[in-house]
This record gives C-alpha cells, structure tokens and sequence, in this order.
C-alpha cells in the first residue's frame, strides 16, 4: 500500500478494527503476532518482521472477505480467550499500542481499517 493510501484514511473513522499482540515464543523461538478479532497468526524471527506480516496478512483477508461480500469467515474463528488477556494486561502495564490506519480496496469500495499492536514489554 501506498503513503497516500495510508493517508487519505487518518481522519476517517476505521470500518474494521482489529487488535494484534506479539510475543515471543520461547518453545518455539520467533515472535508470533496474533490478532484477536479474526485469529490470524504471523510468526517472525523478529518482532517488526511479524509485525509487518500480520499487518499484510490482515489487509488481505479483509480484502478477500470484502470482495467475497463475506464478513462472516473473517471473524468466524478470534483469538483464544487467554490471548485477548495477554493483550488486556500489556495495555494495562502501560504499554501503549502502536494504531496504523490503512485503506483496503475491494471491488468499488476504499474503506479504512486500523491496526493496533500491543507488545509486552
């Protein structure tokens, strides 16, 4: 996506809001990036990495849900309970999140969508 499509979405209120928190996984050693509306995971060797791919893998699903006029399967499968706590208590640490507005294009529609990533610290 462009600066300008990123721009043209600052002052408009976001049609789709999704929460993502990324932590590590020391079983497995990457960063995972989860988001707690749809459950998408990315996971990363480094945190801006998975930060970068779930917000490239969400732009696409609400792409793909807008162009299949099928909001249902995005939201059909959210995070487990314990990930959107996770998310609760980093916020609650006083760890701000991180929001990123984007305009996600799909048949005739721009619409705009915000980003908020939560990193414990």
């Amino acid at each position: 996506m462009s600066d300008k499509a990123t721009m043209s979405t600052e002052n408009e209120t976001p049609l789709f809001r999704f929460r993502v928190l990324i932590e590590w996984d020391s079983g497995y050693n990457v960063f995972v990036a989860r988001c707690l509306e749809t459950g998408s995971v990315a996971t990363a060797s480094d945190a801006d990495t998975a930060e970068d791919m779930i917000k490239e893998l969400l732009i696409d699903e609400v792409t793909f849900a807008l162009e299949q006029d099928n909001l249902a399967n995005l939201y059909s499968a959210p995070a487990p309970l314990d990930i959107w706590l996770k998310y609760r208590q980093v916020l609650q640490s006083g760890v701000p999140s991180k929001p990123m507005q984007r305009a996600v294009r799909a048949r005739e529609w721009e619409v705009p969508a915000e980003i908020k990533i939560a990193r414990p610290s």
